[in-house]
C-alpha cells in the first residue's frame, strides 16, 4: 500500500497551475494530459527505487518521497510557499465559461474523465499484467518462477497510479482554482 499518492496528486495540480501561470495555457483537456504525464514521469523515476521494496518499507519510502516534495513546496516562494497561488479559469477548446457555467462544465468534465478512467482500469485488469495483480500480492516467488518480473509489474502499476493521481490533481486544481 503506497502512502505517497499525494506526491502524484500534487505534481498534477502544480503542473496545471504552473502551466497556466507561466505559459498562459488554460485549455482543460491539455492541462489534464500535462498533469497526468508530469506525475507519471515522476512515478516512473521514483518507481525504480520503490519497486524493489515491499510491505512497510515500500509504504514508508513512498511517504518519504511525498514529504520531500511537500518540503520543497513549502520552502519555495516561487511555488507559492504555504499560501499557494491561484489557477487560471479553465477553457474548453476555446470556450471560456464563467461562474455557474464553469462549475457545470468542470462537473461534466470530471464525470467524463472518471468514466473513461474506470473503463480503462477495467480493461487493464482484463489484461495479463492486470490479471497478475492478485498472484503478485499472494506469492511473488511463483510469479518469478513463471518468468515474469515482479519488480517490472509493480513499476508499471506505480506509473499507472501516478498518472491517475496526476489527472486527479489536475482536475482538483482546475475545480478549486487554487493550489497550496
Amino acid at each position: 500500500v503506497p502512502f505517497g499518492q499525494a506526491l502524484y496528486y500534487a505534481i498534477g495540480a502544480y503542473a496545471v497551475a504552473l502551466l497556466g501561470r507561466f505559459t498562459g495555457m488554460t485549455d482543460a483537456l491539455l492541462m489534464i494530459v500535462v498533469g497526468g504525464i508530469a506525475a507519471s514521469i515522476v512515478a516512473f523515476l521514483v518507481g525504480f527505487l520503490l519497486a524493489r521494496y515491499r510491505e512497510i518499507f515500500f509504504a514508508m519510502l513512498s511517504l518519504a518521497m511525498s514529504m520531500i516534495l511537500y518540503g520543497v513546496l513549502v520552502k519555495t516562494e516561487a511555488l507559492g510557499s504555504t499560501d499557494g497561488f491561484n489557477v487560471a479559469p479553465a477553457t474548453f477548446l476555446g470556450w471560456a465559461p464563467h461562474g455557474a457555467n464553469l462549475n457545470l462544465a468542470l462537473f461534466w468534465l470530471v464525470l467524463a474523465i472518471s468514466a473513461v478512467a474506470a473503463a480503462l482500469i477495467s480493461r487493464y485488469f482484463d489484461s495479463v499484467a492486470g490479471a497478475i495483480a492478485v498472484p503478485v500480492r499472494d506469492n511473488e516467488i511463483r510469479i518469478e518462477f513463471l518468468g515474469l518480473s515482479v519488480n517490472r509489474l509493480i513499476h508499471l502499476k506505480l506509473v499507472i497510479a501516478g498518472f491517475l493521481g496526476g489527472v486527479a490533481g489536475a482536475l482538483a486544481a482546475m475545480t478549486i482554482s487554487h493550489v497550496d
